[in-house]
C-alpha cells in the first residue's frame, strides 16, 4: 500500500472461550506473505464489549515481567523505564527490546492517560479501556505494536523463568 489508509476492517472472532480476537495490524511482507497482530478484546456482554483493558493487558504484564527480571539481575531501579534501560546495560535486552518495550509502555501509557481524561471531560468514571477501533490509524498501529511487545516479552518470560514448561 502506498498510505497507512484503512484496507480493510476484520471484525473481531470468537476464540471460542468466551473471549474475541481482533486483528489490529496487516502487513504485506516479501515473498507474497502476510504479517497480523491479534490483541483479544473483552467479550460481548457488558458495557466494554469490543475494547482492550490497556491496564490489564499490556501496562502491567510490562511492569510484572521486568520487575522479575530486574530481582534476577539485582537492579535496584524501582521506575519500569529505568529498570528496561538497566536491563539493557547489563545485556538481558538487546537494544531493539529495549526500544520495542520502552516505546509500548509509552504509548500505552499515554493512551490509557488520553482515554482517562476523556472520560473524566464527558462525565464518566475513567477506565482502563479503549476501543482499539475508534483509534486514528496511527494510535492503532503503534497499540499493534505494542501488543506484539507484550507477547513477545510474555514468551521469553515463560521460557526464561519456567524452562518453557508452562
Amino acid at each position: 500500500a502506498d498510505s497507512l489508509e484503512l484496507v480493510a476492517d476484520i471484525p473481531a472472532t470468537e476464540r471460542g472461550d468466551g473471549k474475541r480476537s481482533k486483528v489490529v495490524g496487516l502487513e504485506d511482507a516479501p515473498g507474497n506473505r502476510f504479517v497480523f497482530s491479534l490483541y483479544d478484546t473483552d467479550p460481548d456482554e457488558g458495557p466494554h464489549q469490543g475494547e482492550i483493558n490497556l491496564k490489564r493487558n499490556a501496562l502491567l504484564p510490562i511492569v510484572e515481567a521486568v520487575r522479575l527480571y530486574a530481582l534476577r539481575e539485582g537492579v535496584a531501579a524501582t521506575n519500569t523505564q529505568d529498570r528496561i534501560a538497566a536491563l539493557a546495560n547489563k545485556g538481558v535486552f538487546s537494544r531493539d527490546e529495549r526500544a520495542a518495550l520502552s516505546g509500548a509502555f509509552d504509548h500505552v501509557a499515554e493512551l490509557l492517560l488520553r482515554g482517562q481524561i476523556a472520560d473524566t471531560l464527558a462525565g464518566r468514571k475513567p477506565s482502563a479501556y479503549v476501543a482499539p477501533d475508534a483509534l486514528p490509524g496511527h494510535d492503532k498501529d503503534i497499540l499493534a505494536l505494542a501488543m506484539k511487545a507484550v507477547d513477545r516479552l510474555n514468551t521469553r518470560l515463560r521460557a526464561d523463568f519456567t524452562g518453557g514448561i508452562l
